[in-house]
């Protein structure tokens, strides 16, 4: 389970509240505002984020947008080339020749694991798990 700073604050600011205020509906109270505020800050944040995605994907040239188009080309060749290049290789090397070349391996689960992270998929599926709206598949 990944580590969220945003509920470990929550939490601590739960704590501290519980412990240092008699009144319940109060404690409620002030924990709400907290709440309010840590999400607005992570709203914020997020905005920021959005923004500056937006700035790179505004550019003409589709290698040229920042760092994350070259992440992105770079794992999508890996994929490609340990699903379809690499088997593609080994019948060509093997039906013309009689003692093949060793053909290079990718370790294709680490270039997902990155390309997963790049697209957010990891994260976006937990919020939605937590918040009870995720899609089944078809």
């Amino acid at each position: 389970m990944a580590f969220d700073p945003l509920s470990a604050v929550s939490n601590l600011i739960g704590k501290v509240i519980d412990k240092a205020v008699p009144d319940k509906d109060l404690a409620t109270k002030l924990k709400a505002a907290a709440n309010s505020e840590a999400l607005g800050a992570d709203v914020q944040l997020l905005m920021g984020q959005m923004k500056i995605n937006l700035q790179e994907a505004m550019h003409p040239s589709v290698f040229v947008s920042g760092w994350r188009p070259f992440v992105g080309w770079t794992c999508g060749f890996g994929v490609m080339y340990h699903f379809i290049l690499a088997p593609f290789l080994i019948f060509l090397v093997h039906v013309f020749m009689e003692t093949p070349p060793e053909i290079p391996k990718v370790d294709v689960y680490e270039l997902l694991i990155l390309l997963g992270g790049m697209l957010g998929l990891s994260r976006n599926r937990t919020d939605e798990k937590k918040a009870g709206v995720q899609r089944d598949a078809i």
